[in-house]
Formats: structure tokens, sequence, C-alpha cells
């Protein structure tokens, strides 16, 4: 119970630090300049490339997606460069002090990368959108750029549940694969990293 109130009454400033005359954010652990949005402009920007490209948006929110899990996934590399599993424990934290949700991780034990994620309180479900769900297209790709990059190899990404305008809690299932999707070799052709230019 103790542990449980600890964590339910932790502070913005354990995580961040604000040097306000500087206008500058940054990383309380890992000293990186940050960049607070509020919600209703991430938003925005789903809907606005939704209304200006209709089906093609998604192939625009996967690579924005993609490209920023990718570069999470390499910022935990450079402070730490920690083994693939505590890589792992790290991102739900790192995803619920970034304001995304409360994030729980599964691994199957049986496979050797087989991950289910679940996102509670998903920020892209929170608001009233009047569009047709699944909206989590960027959180779906995020998270395949993190386990993509963690374990340099490609994966598949699945939302199997959204909880948009239902209770807010969204599903996740990750399998690694063998050969990267054609959609994902483009986007490997803006976001280079050294393992995606030796596989094509």
């Amino acid at each position: 119970m103790e542990e449980q109130d600890k964590a339910t009454g932790r502070k913005v400033e354990e995580f961040f630090d604000l040097e306000f005359q500087k206008g500058i954010l940054k990383n309380h652990h890992s000293g990186t300049r940050m960049l607070a949005l509020p919600l209703s402009s991430w938003l925005t920007l789903n809907s606005a490339l939704r209304q200006s490209f209709g089906d093609g948006a998604r192939v625009y929110m996967h690579q924005i997606g993609y490209a920023i899990g990718a570069s999470v996934a390499q910022e935990f590399r450079a402070n730490s460069s920690p083994p693939h599993s505590v890589l792992m424990k790290i991102l739900p934290g790192s995803v619920m002090s970034a304001g995304w949700g409360k994030l729980a991780m599964t691994e199957d034990p049986k496979e050797t990368i087989s991950l289910t994620f679940k996102l509670e309180n998903c920020a892209s479900c929170s608001y009233d959108q009047h569009v047709t769900p699944p909206l989590c297209d960027i959180l779906v790709r995020m998270l395949n750029g993190v386990v993509d990059e963690v374990f340099k190899k490609p994966h598949l990404v699945n939302e199997f549940r959204c909880g948009y305008k239902t209770d807010q809690v969204c599903e996740f299932s990750v399998v690694k694969t063998y050969a990267m999707p054609e959609e994902q070799k483009h986007w490997a052709s803006y976001v280079i990293f050294p393992w995606h230019r030796s596989n094509r």
C-alpha cells in the first residue's frame, strides 16, 4: 500500500527539469531536451492528416510514429546501453511519464519475441474526435519503432483493441517477423539506421 501511494503521488519534477528563463525543458535522468505539446495540438495533427490525405493519412502517421519510436529507443541506448530486457522494462515508465497513458507489457515465454502491450487512459482516445477508430496509428508505429530498434529485427505491430468512446484502453500485439514489410522499408529510407541499411 505504501509503495502504491508513493507511485500515485509522484511529481513532474521527478521526471523533468524546466529552465524557465531559457525556455528549456529537459529529461531529469538523461539530460536530453524535451518538447511539451498540448494533447489538443497532437490530436489536431492527427485530424489534419486524416482530412488532408484520407486513407493515405495512415502512411504519414506510420512514418511519424516509427521515427519517434526508433529515436526514443536510440536515446535509451545512448544513455546507458542496457540489455534488451532492461530496455523493454524501462519503456512503460517512459510512456507513463510522458503522459501517453498507463502502459503494461506481457511477454509470451514460448516465443523469442512475442509481446502484448495494454495502454490504459490512451491519449489518442481521450477526446471526442468524431472519427472512426482505431485512432492510434502513430502510437502503433511508435511501439514498432521502439521494438525494431531495441532488438535490431523487424516486427509486426497490430492494435487489436481500441478504447475510443468506451474505456480508453487499447491493446497491441508485437510479433517478430523475418521480412520487413514493403511499407516499413519505405519508412527506413527516411529513418536510416545501420541495421536498416544492412538489410536493404
